[in-house]
C-alpha cells in the first residue's frame, strides 16, 4: 500500500458534475459495503459513500485485481490485515466472485487474523491496494473515492469471517437507481453562490449545459436556484425537450423544499395560490 499527496479535485474536477456523470448512461448501485457504485468505464468507477447508507457487512477481504483509489473529497479510513494458515485459528477464509448469488469455488482456509496498520486520509490523496491485500474499510463525511483497477488476473476474491459470524450478502438489500442518483447529487460539491453576486462562468468542454452551474443541495432553496439556472441556460440553447426536462426538475426541486420545511402545504395548495394571484394580475385587481 502507498499513499502520496496530490490534487483529485482539481484533475478530476468533471467527475464532481452531475451532468457529466449521468452523460454515461449506466446506473449507480448500492454495495451493502457502505456505498454506492458508478461504473463510469471499464475499469474505471467512483464509490459515494453517503451518510445515510446502511454497512450491512464489514468482513476483511481482498479483491481480484490490483487498484489505485482517489480520495476526492472526506475521510477514509483503512484497515490492513495479516493472516496466517492455523488449524486452530477462530477465523476461516472463503473465496467468492463478488457477484450476487456466488458459490463458494473451495473448501474455506483456516487461520488467525490481526490487524497491521490502519490509515485515515483526507481529499487529495490516493492509496494503492495489491489485490492479495485483506483490508476493511470505513469513510465518512461525505467521502468520494475515484478507483482505477488493473485486469483481474485471479477468479475469485477472499473473505474473513469469524467462526459462526453468519455470511451477510452485500446484495441483499437494493436501492431504487433513482434514490442512488439523489443520493449521489446531494453528496457533490455544494457551493452555490448567491446570483447577486456571482452568476454561472462558461465552461471548458462543455456537457449539457454552456455554462458551469454551481450545484444546490436538494431540499434547499439553492436546488431551486440551480434548476432555474439550468432553465436559463437549455432556453438560450434552444432546446426545446432540455427545456422541458429542466422545468420538471425545477418542479421537483420546489416539491422536495416544500416536503423538507412545510410538509403541511401540497402542490396543489401552491397550485391554487398560484392561479388566485394570476388572476388578480389579469384582472388588475391586486
Amino acid at each position: 500500500m502507498a499513499s502520496n499527496a496530490m490534487n483529485p479535485n482539481a484533475q478530476f474536477e468533471q467527475l464532481l458534475d452531475i451532468n457529466y456523470l449521468r452523460s454515461f448512461g449506466v446506473e449507480p448501485a448500492y454495495f451493502g459495503l457502505g456505498f454506492i457504485q458508478l461504473k463510469i468505464q471499464e475499469h474505471k468507477r467512483l464509490h459515494f459513500y453517503h451518510g445515510s447508507l446502511p454497512v450491512l457487512v464489514e468482513e476483511p477481504h481482498d479483491h481480484r485485481y490490483n487498484f489505485i483509489s482517489y480520495i476526492m473529497q472526506g475521510v477514509f479510513e483503512q484497515t490492513i490485515y495479516g493472516w496466517q494458515q492455523d488449524p486452530d485459528g477462530e477465523h476461516q477464509k472463503f473465496w467468492e466472485d463478488c457477484k450476487p448469488n456466488s458459490v463458494v469455488p473451495a473448501e474455506p482456509e483456516r487461520g488467525r487474523i490481526w490487524d497491521m496498520i490502519h490509515t485515515e486520509q483526507g481529499a487529495g490523496t490516493h492509496y494503492q491496494i495489491y489485490a492479495d491485500t485483506l483490508h476493511t474499510v470505513r469513510a465518512r463525511e461525505n467521502c468520494i473515492t475515484y478507483l482505477v483497477r488493473q485486469p483481474p488476473f485471479k477468479d475469485y476474491a477472499a473473505v474473513v469471517r469469524k467462526d459462526g459470524a453468519e455470511k451477510v450478502c452485500p446484495f441483499s438489500q437494493p436501492i431504487p437507481v433513482d434514490q442512488c442518483w439523489e443520493m449521489i447529487e446531494d453528496m457533490l460539491p455544494q457551493q452555490l453562490p448567491h446570483p447577486q453576486y456571482q452568476l454561472p462562468t462558461v465552461k471548458k468542454n462543455p456537457g449539457y449545459h454552456l455554462v458551469k452551474i454551481p450545484k444546490g443541495k436538494v431540499g434547499e432553496p439553492t436546488k431551486i436556484i440551480e434548476e432555474a439556472y439550468e432553465i436559463q441556460d437549455a432556453h438560450e440553447q434552444g432546446v426545446r425537450v432540455m427545456t422541458h426536462v429542466e422545468m420538471s426538475d425545477l418542479y421537483g426541486a420546489l416539491d422536495r423544499f416544500r416536503e423538507l420545511h412545510y410538509p403541511e402545504v401540497s402542490m396543489s395548495d401552491l397550485e391554487a395560490m398560484y392561479r388566485v394571484t394570476r388572476r388578480a394580475f389579469e384582472n388588475k385587481r391586486r
